[in-house]
């Protein structure tokens, strides 16, 4: 027995006692101990219940560590139930235990059992713990019985107490149910827990708490959405109004300017300063005119001070009339900055007004409605799409069916069955055709892969970029894709090459994933796209191979667009459309040609394979041939380096023998002339050749 020093200075005195399989550690105070003395003797026989101190409580740490709560009866007053667990009444305490003698329970120990995952529960576990011990020790003065009934009556209050103060304490960090009964463990050890009233209580409230969380969440993902939705519906708005803002106020610089020359003119004018008119320069037609004079005709400019004059304003104002839908709002031709609408309506004649406030109301109702308009007159009507097949102006009584483009048959014509029955034709097959036409138009154009404008390359590269300013991306018009989706060959660091569309380009003749520079380039890979007759539509320009190879292309997409409407609709109402309706059938296309026609290779690599690999397999035998053929020279080499050595070291030896001949002749000379007395001029023998026998 070990004695622990309490933080108050009181000790506590640990114990282990052993019983049946398991050990119980019982943990009381020193005034506890003598609990049991003073009860007696002063005539109160019922239990004292203490728990680590009378006014603390289980310590949270030891408590959640050992994950149980147990009851210690070291004196064996009582035993284990004879019944299954199954057979006991929640809402009994008796029937869960009976005792044996009168003696109190003296030492009871309380461990609570909380799974470890669960963040929090403990200290609310604890501080219910504490108030309960607390509430039963404050009321135990007041309760008075003899022995059994005591501790039960006890034990009931306890675990009152506690249920109590559990089911005010819990929250939604609750996960799981608290298991709750009186269950014997041992002969001599119980486990107290809470029963099953309020163990079901607790996961109603558990369950209750997960579902309201799990609505908070929804609810909270829902809002953040609708937040986000509305901050970029603000943004769009503030957008919208900022750019009408600056066009009004554009537009109002514009005007104070041309007010303020008006009147500075006139004035100029009216004081006779005629010298100082104002002439400015046509942005178009680059010819000198009158401001003036000229403004009272109707004249034209930008924001940027490109100046128009009358006759080429008119003709601006005819150009973005006739095709409103992609030419307006008009921007000027020079620097593409948007021109003053106020200015340019004003110009308008009341035709090209009219058409202009019709495109308007299209535009504006194109979300969700289709106007149609009579080709006779201006009557118009809205309905919702797709509109009408067949529509008769309820003006002129005039009757256009807007899927073959032919006009109704009058109401008083003869031969009417006839005609409806045919553009009841034209309203069954309407669907097909409308995706018939745009397979036929997407095929003659690429679509930028992120803002989805459609456009086709002129006689430059494959290298597109999307014209749009806020869009901008760079793509290929071969594949389609994009520089970020597009395979690449890896870019060479070290060389500072950058991961742009060019890397597209690299191996394509050989790696169906990449595309060609140019489209005359595939001319080196397969001929096919010249045609069948190649060898006559070869020409020797680039620009006409470019432009047959641009048609190809774009014929090849087209009948693989066809062939996928065909198997979404079905053969017999694809041939049904091409034989009904005279444009479909006037297209350049047929259904033979689509069923026949094979789209599964773009560009046919496999001979231009085979024929490289065949080079470089002949390259290499070749090499190696050369390689043995160098090998030999090289022995060649060697022994003409051997032989041309021989002949210098002999030379060299040559050359020192006649050196040393020479000096031995001139001194046998010298010595010859001394013997005879002579002074005469000592012989030079240098040059004098040294013959040789042998």
């Amino acid at each position: 027995m070990s004695n622990l020093e309490e933080p108050n200075g009181s000790s506590r005195v640990a114990s282990r006692h052993g019983g049946g399989d398991k050990d119980c550690l019982v943990v009381t105070s020193r005034e506890a101990l003598g609990s049991r003395e003073e009860a007696t003797s002063g005539g109160r026989r019922g239990p004292i219940i203490t728990v680590d101190g009378e006014d603390k409580g289980i310590s949270g740490n030891d408590s959640m560590r050992s994950n149980l709560m147990k009851v210690d009866d070291p004196r064996g007053v009582a035993h284990r139930h004879k019944r299954s667990r199954n057979e006991i009444p929640p809402s009994s305490v008796e029937d869960e235990f009976e005792m044996t003698n009168d003696e109190s329970v003296e030492h009871l120990l309380v461990w609570l059992n909380v799974n470890n995952w669960f963040y929090g529960i403990d200290e609310v576990i604890t501080a219910a713990m504490e108030r309960a011990v607390q509430r039963a020790n404050q009321q135990a003065t007041t309760t008075r019985g003899s022995g059994s009934d005591a501790a039960i009556a006890r034990v009931i209050q306890f675990d009152d107490l506690f249920q109590r103060e559990i089911s005010q304490q819990t929250s939604t960090l609750i996960q799981r149910a608290l298991q709750v009964t009186l269950r014997p463990n041992t002969t001599q050890h119980f486990q107290l827990t809470l029963n099953d009233r309020v163990r079901h209580e607790i996961e109603r409230r558990i369950e209750e708490a997960i579902e309201q969380e799990i609505k908070q969440e929804e609810m909270e993902i829902v809002r953040e959405e609708q937040t986000k939705a509305d901050r970029d519906t603000s943004l769009q708005v503030q957008k919208a109004e900022m750019e009408e803002l600056c066009h009004v106020h554009e537009t109002h610089i514009s005007l104070v300017r041309h007010e303020e020359t008006t009147r500075r003119l006139r004035r100029e004018e009216k004081e006779g300063f005629t010298e100082c008119r104002r002439e400015e320069t046509c942005a178009i037609c680059q010819t000198e005119f009158d401001f003036a004079k000229e403004e009272k005709q109707g004249i034209l400019w930008c924001f940027s001070l490109h100046y128009y004059c009358a006759e080429c304003a008119a003709v601006f104002c005819k150009s973005i009339t006739g095709d409103l839908h992609s030419n307006y709002p008009p921007n000027c031709a020079i620097c593409r900055v948007s021109m003053p609408k106020l200015q340019f309506e004003a110009l308008l004649t009341d035709k090209q007004l009219a058409a202009l406030k019709c495109h308007g109301t299209k535009k504006t109702m194109s979300r969700r409605n289709v106007l149609v308009q009579c080709t006779m007159c201006s009557h118009f009507e809205s309905f919702l799409k797709p509109g009408p097949a067949a529509w008769r102006c309820k003006a002129c009584h005039h009757g256009t069916c807007f899927v073959c483009n032919k006009d109704l048959p009058g109401l008083f014509s003869n031969g009417e069955g006839e005609s409806k029955t045919d553009h009841r034709l034209c309203k069954a097959l309407r669907g097909v055709k409308e995706k018939i036409e745009k397979a036929i138009e997407d095929g003659f154009q690429v679509e930028c892969p992120s803002c989805g404008l459609s456009g086709r390359k002129d006689d430059a590269c494959l290298h597109m970029k999307c014209p749009r300013p806020e869009c901008g991306v760079e793509y290929c018009y071969l594949c389609g894709l994009s520089v970020y989706d597009c395979d690449k060959a890896p870019p060479d660091e070290e060389d500072g090459e950058e991961n742009d569309i060019y890397l597209h380009n690299r191996d394509w003749g050989i790696n169906p994933k990449r595309c060609p520079m140019y489209l005359t380039q595939i001319l080196e890979v397969d001929l096919s796209w010249l045609g069948v007759d190649w060898e006559n539509n070869a020409s020797d320009g680039d620009f006409e191979d470019d432009n047959i190879c641009l048609d190809h292309f774009h014929r090849f997409r087209t009948i693989q667009q066809l062939q996928e409407v065909m198997d979404e609709v079905g053969e017999h109402d694809f041939t049904a459309v091409f034989e009904h309706f005279p444009s479909i059938k006037a297209s350049g296309y047929n259904v033979d040609v689509v069923k026949n026609t094979k789209t599964d290779k773009l560009i046919d690599r496999e001979h231009y394979i085979r024929h490289r690999v065949e080079s470089d397999d002949a390259e290499a035998d070749h090499g190696e041939e050369n390689n043995r053929d160098d090998d030999g020279d090289s022995e060649g080499e060697e022994d003409d380096e051997i032989f041309e050595e021989v002949p210098e070291e002999m030379t060299r030896a040559v050359l020192v023998e006649e050196e040393q001949v020479r000096q031995a002749m001139a001194a046998s000379l010298e010595a010859a002339q001394n013997a005879r007395g002579d002074e005469g001029p000592t012989a030079n023998l240098e040059g004098v050749p040294i013959m040789r026998f042998g």
